[in-house]
């Protein structure tokens, strides 16, 4: 029964649904409702139905073939009467209705769409009838409508008649198809570096990835249907070890290494596919490219080689323990100060006894070596294969330098030998203190004794007097040097600082250099800048800062030409004493760059080296400093600045 015969027909059941008459038209076609009894035969059951509805307010329903399985037992959802537009899913509702409108207005003689209605999951008391709102119990269901528009004499449209295509599992399968199709396009786009491969029994490209095409430089029309090892490879035999004929002959997933002819390596991964009767059909070949990882394998051996080569020569000990705490790595500074060779150390679990003999020290000590924290200098004594014992400092960087497998390690510095010197410095001192000071105040004692016998001439009176002063002096120089060395170990004492007015100062630091300013016949020129500054004070040690000027000045005389002056200016500025030391010799070239540092002398067979050194260290422990300015027609400027008592 065609539609056009329904259109042509004699007018259907009216809006209360009964039948208006079954009388063949003029062309001897049955309409639409002409037989009832044969209409439900045809369409009672199954996914399609004839509708009639009228073009009113609400489409109420004229007759319908069946029901396409959707009601529910009593429901009766699609009977005569009812208005179908209330069926409609309400996201839809507008666009179902606008075409309609559209087509009826404009003269249209046929209208197909599809759209959703909504219907009841349960009983029909469980639902909102004829509302068109979905609740939690009714179910959409997709329909395909084509059908056509009665129109009466005037060309208004009376009905609309056509069928209705229950397509709720196709349009399932074309969403779900296309979403895989999203899917692999995803998967085409981003799968960079990784080939897929369908391919049948025979080794032939059914489906592949556009990498495949990329890499083989062929389209797709020229790789499908063609053999995976002749694209890829131009081989008309399949490659040795090919993981894909291994998964089709055993059934199961194989995985293997290739690498193709412009020099790229991959890793294959074969999976066989079966069809339902379980019968092999097919494989997934999936080919990830892996010449960049292996290329950074490489560079990392490479690195670690390298790695292991430097801490293995390095001029320091270095060890290294796993998780367990024992040795894993013992270098060959650690062999050589130690006389522990590796082969003794590492992997040894009594190598820690070797080491640290007593049980308790060695509990100690392995238990700081293992503390997960980072620490500097921590001195163990360890014993040496030939019973020696040497002090080493030990600087863990585990966390700021971890080392795949290895859970910590550490940097060892042999400080034996810097001990002994503490040592021997510190017996030095103690010499100086007690055995040099003794003598030295015994002639003093000793001049003052003679000087008041009152028998000596005039020149044994200045002997005397030049005796007394020389030892004196060299007390004093003692005494400074003994603390210059307290303060190089821990700072100024401050049992020996004091307020220090500049004016004393300076005649204490004339004093002390009128020897040498007499013995190169030379003279210190002190200057102010203003009179007050005399009075001005600064906060240190007396015979610590008289010393370091005494030694500057006495530097400039000595290095002067013969009678002539050295120039001390005294001025402040921003809270700062500056005492500016002027003579008129060049610092020689061969010392200019390391002129403050520790031994550096030059034209002195008796100079140690330390004069210098020792006043810009004094100068700094006061929170000062001395800068040099040296040139050869200008001579060289010494400027000491010290910070001014508040």
């Amino acid at each position: 029964m065609s539609l056009k015969a329904g259109v042509q027909g004699k007018p259907g059941p009216g809006p209360d649904g009964r039948s208006a008459g079954t009388a063949p038209d003029e062309a001897g076609i049955l309409p639409f409702a002409a037989d009832p009894a044969m209409l439900a035969r045809l369409f009672g059951s199954g996914p399609a139905l004839l509708f009639k509805r009228h073009a009113a307010d609400g489409w109420p329903l004229a007759s319908v073939s069946g029901d396409l399985g959707l009601s529910s037992p009593g429901s009766d959802l699609l009977r005569p009467g009812r208005r179908y537009a209330d069926l409609l899913h309400p996201d839809d509702a507008a666009r179902v209705r606008a075409a309609v409108a559209r087509a009826e207005s404009d003269g249209a003689g046929e209208l197909s769409q599809k759209y959703r209605i909504l219907v009841p999951q349960g009983p029909v008391e469980a639902c909102a009838q004829g509302s068109g709102t979905a609740t939690a119990r009714q179910r959409a269901v997709w329909l395909h409508e084509r059908m056509v528009i009665e129109r009466d004499a005037a060309g208004l449209p009376t009905a609309h008649v056509g069928y209705l295509l229950d397509v709720s599992t196709q349009h399932t399968a074309e969403a779900e198809a296309a979403a895989l199709e999203q899917v692999r396009g995803v998967l085409q786009k981003h799968l960079n570096g990784v080939a897929v491969e369908y391919l049948g029994p025979d080794l032939r490209v059914r489906w592949a990835s556009n990498t495949l095409f990329r890499n083989s430089g062929h389209g797709l029309e020229a790789v499908l249907g063609r053999t995976c090892h002749e694209v890829l490879k131009g081989r008309g035999t399949p490659c040795p070890g090919c993981t894909a004929i291994r998964a089709l002959r055993s059934g199961e997933h194989a995985e293997g290494e290739s690498v193709t002819p412009d020099g790229r390596s991959w890793w294959l991964s074969s999976t066989p596919v079966r069809d339902p009767s379980g019968v092999i059909d097919g494989v997934v070949h999936v080919a990830t490219d892996i010449t960049g990882r292996l290329r950074m394998e490489r560079n990392l051996r490479k690195s670690e080689e390298r790695f292991r080569f430097l801490v293995e020569n390095m001029p320091v000990l270095i060890h290294a323990h796993d998780r367990e705490g024992r040795y894993i790595f013992w270098n060959r500074e650690a062999e050589r100060v130690t006389g522990w060779d590796a082969d003794r150390i590492i992997g040894n679990p009594d190598a820690a006894r070797l080491l640290y003999p007593d049980d308790a020290y060695r509990v100690e000590a392995m238990e700081h070596i293992h503390e997960q924290r980072e620490y500097r200098h921590h001195e163990l004594e360890t014993v040496c294969a030939d019973g020696s014992r040497r002090i080493i400092a030990w600087t863990n960087v585990s966390r700021t330098l971890p080392v795949p497998g290895w859970a910590s390690w550490e940097i060892g510095v042999d400080v034996t030998e810097h001990h002994r010197l503490e040592e021997y410095r510190a017996d030095v001192e103690r010499i100086m203190r007690h055995d040099l000071k003794k003598p030295l105040v015994q002639a003093v004692e000793m001049a003052r004794l003679l000087r008041e016998t009152g028998d000596e001439d005039e020149l044994q009176s200045s002997l005397l007097s030049e005796l007394e002063g020389s030892a004196q002096r060299s007390l004093r120089m003692l005494d400074a040097y003994v603390r210059l060395q307290a303060v190089e170990d821990g700072g100024l004492d401050g049992g020996n600082t004091a307020s220090v007015c500049l004016d004393d100062l300076a005649e204490a630091v004339l004093a002390q250099t009128a020897f040498t300013a007499s013995k190169t016949n030379g003279c210190v020129c002190w200057t102010w800048e203003v009179d007050e500054l005399r009075r001005q004070r600064i906060t240190g040690d007396f015979s610590l800062l008289t010393a370091m000027l005494a030694n500057l000045v006495g530097n400039a005389l000595e290095a002067s030409p013969s009678g002539a002056p050295v120039q001390v200016a005294c001025s402040a500025a921003n809270g700062q004493a500056m005492l500016r030391i002027w003579n008129d010799a060049p610092i020689p070239e061969a010392v200019r760059d390391r002129f403050f540092e520790k031994f550096a002398t030059y034209g002195k067979s008796d100079g140690l080296g330390l004069g210098t050194f020792a006043a810009r260290f004094i100068a700094r422990a006061h929170g000062g400093d001395i800068t040099a300015e040296t040139a050869e027609d200008a001579g060289t400027t010494l400027t000491v600045t010290l910070p001014l008592a508040d």
